[in-house]
């Protein structure tokens, strides 16, 4: 139906809904509803990936925006193979460590932008990194605190407190270290020190933008995963990173009402999805967002479950 006979339709409905006698609060409802679905049809959406860790909603974004690059490889005879490498990491979960926005770019570059995590996110999340790490060195400390394992990760990355290997010695874990060099009274003395390795005032660098070339899809994985790994000595923790793609790269013109996609950061095992602020936001009423939820055939995850319970099965949502 083209928009002629959309036009030719609502205005007979409208008629029959003005003078249809007993026909016409029917046709008036059918009416509003049309009106509403037409009012969908003209805006634009984003289409927002929702699941659990490692079940590949990454995979899915990077196929479906063709986010992909030729890398030669040696195999085990030494002999030379080309594969197809994401340019949006990808591994056994865990790799997303703040909600992904890809959209168009408007300039003829691709670039990153890294939208920073408040100053208070940022600290609780520091402090509960301490607080972890000094109750494994402290068993008798009251303040445990658990952090999602990205975000843990980051935390590391951001301290320079990693888990490193000495030549001749076992793995030996920097964070925990540190921590035996405080005693349980002078937890607030670690965190002091834990705040000031994270160079928080130092880490302002949020936008990255690329070389056009064969390179260029190689460029953006690199930054990407360094985001993500939080890598970098002087970016801020993302709250969001927006990937802008150039349309030579990908035109999101093919994807019609479509002009965003969200890769959102994984559901934890064992915690309560509807928990999490950032996935509450995603399904507030707004009428702009396609939510995809992505699960397994074999047992269904109970994260997806609960959402679906909450959201879209309580008749009081």
């Amino acid at each position: 139906m083209n928009n002629i006979d959309t036009l030719k339709l609502t205005s007979d409905m409208r008629y029959y809904s003005e003078n249809g006698g007993e026909r016409s609060q029917r046709v008036g409802n059918i009416l509003k509803r049309v009106t509403q679905i037409q009012e969908l049809l003209s805006g634009k959406f984003s289409l927002v990936f929702v699941t659990d860790k490692g079940m590949g909603k990454t995979s899915v974004i990077n196929y479906m925006l063709d986010l992909m690059y030729e890398k030669e490889i040696k195999t085990k005879s030494g002999r030379k193979s080309v594969v197809y490498q994401d340019v949006l990491e990808t591994g056994s979960g865990a790799t997303t460590t703040a909600e992904t926005e890809i959209i168009q770019s408007t300039s003829n570059y691709c670039e990153i932008e890294i939208v920073p995590s408040s100053k208070d996110e940022v600290e609780e999340l520091l402090r509960s990194f301490a607080k972890y790490i000094f109750k494994e060195v402290n068993t008798e400390f009251q303040g445990y605190s658990l952090i999602a394992p990205e975000l843990f990760r980051a935390m590391r990355n951001m301290t320079g407190l990693k888990e490193v290997e000495r030549e001749g010695e076992e793995r030996i874990d920097l964070a925990k270290e540190l921590a035996k060099k405080y005693s349980l009274d002078s937890y607030v003395l670690f965190e002091n020190e834990i705040f000031k390795m994270a160079n928080l005032e130092n880490r302002i660098k949020t936008e990255f933008t690329f070389i056009r070339g064969e390179d260029e899809k190689k460029s953006i994985r690199s930054i990407s995963n360094k985001i993500n790994l939080m890598s970098i000595d002087d970016i801020p923790l993302p709250k969001k990173v927006i990937v802008k793609l150039r349309k030579d790269i990908f035109d999101f013109d093919t994807l019609g009402c479509i002009d965003k996609i969200i890769d959102t950061r994984g559901l934890e095992s064992g915690v309560v999805a509807t928990d999490r602020k950032d996935i509450r936001e995603l399904f507030k009423k707004d009428k702009d967002k396609i939510i995809v939820l992505i699960d397994k055939f074999n047992s269904p995850s109970q994260s997806i479950m609960k959402l679906i319970d909450t959201y879209i099965c309580d008749d009081d949502y």
